[in-house]
């Protein structure tokens, strides 16, 4: 009697999960995916502000993004050129129906050898949406997608700018929201 309660005092003293069987397992099988879009690309046109004769004193000429009408307010625009001045028209494709977002320079130099001028106040033409720098990628017609929009810009002219063809790069860029 004794090696029975011996025995069954040991076996109380182990634990229960020594003596549990294991049960059945399960399992599960799901797929992963990864949805690749069109990148986003995006080109843009050169921006002219006419042909312009400086004044004595410094000024400014405004360029709208949507072209017209040009900011002059000393008139230093060549008569019969002001029609030349151009925004940059920007051309996006990617993936029809996403939103994308539009950085524009705060600032931009053009040269002409050691002359100089500055470009800032960058600005973009309007859409149908509440926040211009904020679009969506339309339906080309063949299935991609494609959004454009202007660029339009602040030139100061420096009193007396020497004469000369200034130019310079400025970076517009676009991302995904």
């Amino acid at each position: 009697m004794k090696l029975i309660i011996a025995t069954t005092a040991a076996m109380l003293a182990l634990p229960s999960a020594a003596f549990a069987q294991a049960g059945p397992t399960s399992s599960a099988t799901a797929n992963a995916s990864a949805d690749i879009v069109a990148p986003l690309h995006i080109s843009c046109t050169n921006m002219h502000f006419a042909q312009l004769a400086p004044i004595h004193t410094a000024t400014t000429v405004v360029l709208p993004a949507q072209g017209s009408p040009l900011g002059d307010p000393d008139n230093i625009v060549v008569p019969g050129t002001r029609s030349n001045a151009q925004p940059s028209n920007c051309q996006v494709t990617g993936e029809t129906g996403l939103s994308f977002h539009v950085s524009l320079p705060t600032s931009a130099t053009l040269t002409h050898g050691s002359d100089s001028m500055t470009l800032d106040t960058f600005t973009i033409s309007t859409d149908t949406d509440l926040d211009a720098l904020n679009r969506v990628l339309e339906d080309d017609g063949s299935g991609g997608g494609l959004a454009g929009f202007g660029v339009g810009a602040t030139l100061h002219v420096g009193g007396d700018q020497p004469a000369g063809l200034y130019s310079g790069p400025f970076t517009v860029s676009v991302q995904y929201n």
